[in-house]
């Protein structure tokens, strides 16, 4: 196409030269987009934000609606109120001026204020009752890195009289902050970050391509002169624009990516037979069947309800920034916005969201489990498409019979509510992208997963290396690229409240959230802390150390982690064929269910559809998978089974505390250990490739020539 364009160009007299773009491009591009914003950065001016003005809810917190009379626009504030600055930049030195007014009803006293600049004191005074100009230096240490400044107003409170049920404190016309010196002004990182970061994203997917030369001069000229005259007039309003730029580009980078995973599974689709359509009905008639008896109620969908009643009759971010004692989330916000569209759902039926004090209905139970059933479902399809391609039909089928009608996986999702098969798919495919050279849309799949349970990230190793095997530097890159874009869209709701940063630091702090080695898994920490019940801790008698610390049993378990971890990248890094790689995930996926503190059975699912893509290329992978199905089938029934629990835990062995409960979850978790031990022995014994480039290399090649040919 291109080369007819060229010909009619120049018969029609047109001769146009054209730049093919390339990283050098970029790097440039970059380099002047970071100087002309740097550039506008350096232009002295105020930074005003006009209470009672439009637009300005944009910068404020904790007013009330605007007031005006004769002379000002103003705003009453609340006991607290907080005006933003976003994306000043870090100077040496500033002036805040603001205009307020204590005004009181005669007989009550002129308020008491408390001036807090990013969280430090700045001031304390008593306002005057009458409009007054008051002005503070601030020094730069007060600014901070971020470039952003909030100015929090603390102020006694009065009632007025009529009728009027407000909390006042001061009135407030305006706030403004001026340059006090004449150094140079840093740029805030964060507006700065948001253009490269959306600059590279619309160039990336264009390197290769051959553009107009005037194109490409006109963007490197363009962009730049234009990001300093925005950020030299309208500091402020840029740097809230930048954000929802990047949003923009980012949603609309992985809008293409995804496209291009909707192209290429149409294409896998076609692959499909009369007998996987029978498979599939079977496994999804099956699971639906047995959700029918549990339709009242199940360990896990009772939070779920709660979680999905506040998000949608309260507030989405309030749910992570105070924190209800009946529904504390632990889970990244896709899981919550998943429940949230259900609620949505199920309020469109005519239903309300059943409130905390009573259990779900039927109708919402059966629309909570019936993510995870589909997944489950979907997982077992992919497992036929991916093995029918190396293994043939037949053994894809057997393969995807072993998996989707597994017991262990149907009871943990129909009886038990969980979700695991949602996040356990995206990791899969994942997988299955990077190793086809679609680094992009993998990454994409892997932040998914983890914006629904954060144990994916113990994954970016594994996709790490296989990323690096297949497309190395260029891979990462738009790895890279695709993660924050995902980061982006996830939190966006957050971002735009301005309280992304408090919710990151929620989840920081969740790895202290279980006081136990174990919380219900048959791993490693079962067998050394001998059973759950009977040390208060679940830790070693025997090593006196405490559950979290420098060093604790969590450091323990997390330096055992990372180096199990460094063996699967070793491992994956020369594997001979896809059963190797991809026994090689499902031992990453076992590691994680055994060897980290603080773990549930429910994190040993992700192994199954993993271990399901090998099933039949080798002895050993049939062995482990049958091990593993049959302890974590136990365990689920002895864990949640309330007549299977009392009828063991009644009987007691000899004259001591423990039952046969205890003796059958040591056995299961003695088996696991010991599969483990097996498996790392496996691999370990498992000899690389010494070519240059493998056998799983050139079939993976092969595939991906003949999908470009068609």
């Amino acid at each position: 196409m291109s080369e007819k364009i060229l010909q009619s160009e120049k018969r029609v007299g047109v001769h146009l030269k054209r730049t093919s773009l390339n990283g050098r491009h970029i790097a440039l591009l970059v380099l002047l987009l970071v100087a002309g914003v740097t550039l506008g950065y350096q232009n002295r001016m105020s930074y005003e934000v006009g209470l009672g003005e439009e637009g300005d809810d944009l910068y404020i917190e904790g007013f009330y609606e605007p007031e005006s009379n004769p002379y000002d626009v103003y705003r009453w504030s609340g006991q607290s109120g907080l005006i933003r600055f976003p994306g000043i930049g870090i100077p040496r030195a500033v002036t805040l001026r603001l205009r307020m007014n204590g005004a009181r009803p005669e007989g009550v006293p002129l308020p008491r204020i408390v001036l807090e600049l990013n969280g430090q004191k700045l001031s304390e005074l008593t306002a005057e009752g009458q409009m007054k100009i008051y002005e503070f230096d601030v020094p730069g240490t007060m600014v901070g890195w971020s470039g952003d400044m909030e100015l929090q107003i603390d102020s006694e409170t009065f009632s007025p009289v009529g009728g009027d049920l407000r909390e006042l404190g001061v009135m407030t016309d305006w706030a403004m902050i001026v340059p006090r010196d004449r150094g140079v002004v840093v740029p805030a990182p964060l507006p700065l970050a948001s253009l490269v970061l959306a600059a590279t994203i619309v160039c990336l997917p264009l390197t290769g391509k051959r553009l107009r030369s005037e194109v490409v001069v006109l963007a490197a000229i363009g962009l730049p002169v234009g990001a300093a005259l925005l950020f030299a007039f309208h500091r402020i309003q840029a740097a809230r624009w930048s954000w929802q730029l990047l949003l923009l580009v980012g949603a609309g980078y992985l809008g293409f990516i995804a496209w291009d995973g909707i192209v290429a599974l149409r294409r896998s689709l076609r692959e499909i037979r009369r007998l996987t359509l029978a498979i599939l009905f079977l496994a999804l008639v099956v699971q639906l069947a047995l959700l029918a008896p549990q339709f009242d109620d199940g360990p896990n969908t009772w939070t779920y309800k709660n979680w999905m009643w506040y998000t949608n009759t309260v507030s989405l971010d309030k749910l992570y920034l105070e924190p209800w004692a009946l529904a504390q989330p632990v889970y990244p916000p896709v899981s919550l916005y998943i429940l949230h569209l259900i609620g949505r759902a199920y309020q469109g039926l005519g239903s309300p969201i059943p409130p905390p004090s009573q259990e779900p209905t039927p109708l919402l139970s059966l629309l909570i489990r019936l993510p995870g059933v589909i997944c489950n479902v979907l997982l077992a399809l992919a497992v036929f498409l991916c093995i029918q391609r190396w293994k043939g039909p037949r053994w894809a089928h057997l393969a995807m019979v072993l998996f989707a009608l597994n017991p262990a996986v149907i009871l943990h999702t129909t009886r038990l509510g969980q979700t695991d098969s949602i996040h356990s798919m995206f990791i899969l495919l994942a997988i299955v992208c990077v190793t086809t050279k679609r680094p992009s849309l993998g990454w994409f799949l892997l932040s998914l997963a983890a914006a629904i349970r954060p144990q994916a990230l113990l994954f970016v190793p594994l996709v790490l290396a296989l990323t690096w095997r297949r497309s190395h530097w260029r891979g990462i890159l738009n790895g890279v690229l695709a993660t924050a874009s995902t980061a982006l869209v996830v939190l966006a709701p957050f971002i735009h409240l301005g309280t992304w940063v408090k919710v990151v630091e929620y989840f920081s702090g969740l790895a202290r959230f279980h006081p136990w080695t174990t919380c219900n898994a048959l791993n490693l920490w079962w067998v050394l802390g001998l059973g759950n019940r009977f040390a208060d801790t679940t830790a070693p008698w025997w090593i006196p150390l405490p559950i979290s610390g420098p060093l604790s049993y969590r450091t323990i378990g997390f330096s055992l982690l990372a180096m199990a971890l460094l063996f699967v990248v070793w491992k994956v890094s020369d594997a001979r064929d896809e059963a190797d790689m991809w026994t090689t995930a499902a031992y990453a996926a076992f590691v994680v269910f055994m060897v980290p503190t603080k773990v549930h059975e429910n994190y040993i699912y992700t192994v199954f559809p993993l271990l399901a893509m090998a099933l039949f290329a080798r002895r050993s992978t049939v062995v482990i998978y049958g091990v593993l199905s049959c302890t974590w089938l136990i365990s689920n029934l002895m864990l949640h089974e309330t007549a299977i629990i009392d009828l063991l835990d009644s009987r007691r062995i000899g004259m001591g505390p423990y039952s046969l409960w205890d003796l059958g979850m040591m056995l299961g978790a003695l088996a696991n250990t010991a599969t483990l031990g097996y498996w790392t022995a496996l691999l370990a014994r498992r000899k690389g490739t010494d070519e240059t480039e493998s056998a799983f290399t050139r079939m993976s090649l092969a595939k991906r020539s003949d999908t470009d040919r068609s």
